[in-house]
């Protein structure tokens, strides 16, 4: 997206793995690029419910909280929380925001894209979290996080920085269900993981 100039951009925030950015039902004053670490986009369950899901997961260079200014409510619809340990995000106001959108066609045009693509995301967490068998659950988030965010290994693509309670939140089951996931799927060769990293493989011969 085109950069916003400097005089919007307020001074970095530096937070520390857990941090809420925001909450549910906060008001939506501010538009986030994350410049280093990730962030969840987080919908808890409902009263007197454990089960959390998240929606996205924000990577380096990428923005969020767009979507609730532009909602009649302008009121933050999830939480949004930092997954790692140095998480650096830039700040701009959308008032300030509002201003270059209304007078950059470019910069509208690459705003629709980016709501397309996370339309697409969330799309696809409620087909998957539709599915009933979980082991087809965990294989198709898998593969779907690799796509977007693994690096090519010698035996396949590797994904780092999802705890296995952080998977369970991703695919919409219980942490249990993750690990016994997990080791069924290591076990017939699909992939290796260790304790916040997986990887699918590819080049090695699986079971029949």
């Amino acid at each position: 997206m085109t950069n916003l100039p400097r005089k919007s951009s307020l001074k970095p925030q530096v937070l520390t793995k857990g941090a809420f950015i925001y909450s549910e039902g906060d008001p939506a004053k501010y538009l986030f690029t994350v410049l280093k670490g990730r962030v969840k986009l987080l919908k808890r369950g409902k009263r007197g419910s454990t089960r959390n899901v998240i929606l996205r997961v924000v990577q380096p260079n990428e923005r969020f909280g767009i979507l609730d200014f532009f909602d009649a409510s302008h009121v933050r619809r999830y939480d949004a929380v930092s997954m790692d340990d140095e998480v650096i995000l830039s700040l701009t106001l959308f008032s300030d925001f509002k201003v270059v959108l209304d007078n950059d066609p470019q910069l509208q045009m690459r705003l629709c894209q980016e709501f397309l693509q996370m339309s697409n995301k969330l799309w696809f967490t409620y087909q998957n979290l539709l599915l009933n068998r979980t082991i087809k659950k965990v294989t198709v988030t898998l593969k779907n996080l690799a796509s977007s965010y693994g690096e090519r290994t010698e035996d396949g693509v590797e994904v780092q920085g999802y705890t296995h309670q952080e998977l369970a939140e991703v695919i919409g089951i219980s942490r249990q269900s993750v690990s016994t996931s997990l080791a069924y799927l290591q076990k017939e060769g699909f992939l290796r993981y260790q304790r916040s990293s997986f990887e699918i493989l590819t080049s090695v011969k699986k079971k029949n």
